[in-house]
C-alpha cells in the first residue's frame, strides 16, 4: 500500500475546499440571445447587490468581464469592480475600454444574468465542442469560484465532460 504524501493531501484538500465552494453555483448558457443566467447562490457569492443601477453613474454599475483563462481555452468572468481593483493603474484606462456586460434582472423569468457579445455564447459552445440542434440550445455549466495570486476573485466555467453536459432546451 502506498503511503500518501503530505503535497498530496494538501492537493486534494484544496480540490475539496474549492468543491464546497462552489456547489451549487452554475449558469445557464442560451445561445439565442448569447445570454448567461447566474443561479441564486452565485449571484449571492458575488456580491453584487449592493453595487448601483443602470440609473447611476456609468463607472460604477454592476458590470461583468468574461474572459478566456490561461492557455487551456476554459472561459471565466470576474466582476468589473473586482477586475479594476486589483489592476495596476497602467491597466486601469484600457480596461475600462474593454467591452464588458450590465448585470440585468429578467422580472418576467425571475432571474438575474448578463448578456456576452465578447466571447459570445456560440463561441464558448465551439471551444467546449458542445453541439445541438443549429446551435440553438440552452446548456447549464457547473461555475468554480476562485482566486488569483493577487487575491482578485473570478468565477471559471470548466470545461464540461461528454456526461456532465446537461441541455436545459433545445429549439425544434
Amino acid at each position: 500500500m502506498k503511503a500518501i504524501t503530505f503535497a498530496k493531501m494538501k492537493g486534494a484538500m484544496k480540490r475539496l475546499a474549492t468543491w464546497a465552494r462552489s456547489a451549487g453555483c452554475f449558469v445557464i448558457l442560451d445561445s439565442n440571445d448569447s445570454s448567461v443566467t447566474l443561479s441564486r447562490r452565485l449571484f449571492r457569492r458575488m456580491r453584487i447587490m449592493g453595487m448601483p443601477s443602470a440609473t447611476d453613474e456609468d463607472k460604477f454599475r454592476a458590470r461583468i468581464y468574461v474572459f478566456q483563462a490561461g492557455d487551456t481555452k476554459e472561459y471565466a468572468f470576474a466582476v468589473m469592480r473586482d477586475v479594476l481593483k486589483y489592476a495596476d493603474r497602467s491597466q486601469t484606462e484600457a480596461l475600462n475600454a474593454t467591452q464588458t456586460a450590465e448585470i440585468q434582472y429578467n422580472q418576467k423569468y425571475r432571474c438575474i444574468g448578463f448578456e456576452t457579445l465578447v466571447p459570445t455564447v456560440s463561441k464558448i459552445y465551439w471551444d467546449y465542442r458542445i453541439y445541438g440542434n443549429n446551435g440553438h440550445l440552452r446548456v447549464k455549466l457547473s461555475v468554480l469560484c476562485k482566486k488569483t495570486k493577487s487575491g482578485m476573485p473570478y468565477y471559471l466555467i470548466p470545461r464540461p465532460s461528454a456526461k456532465s453536459v446537461r441541455k436545459v432546451w433545445t429549439e425544434t
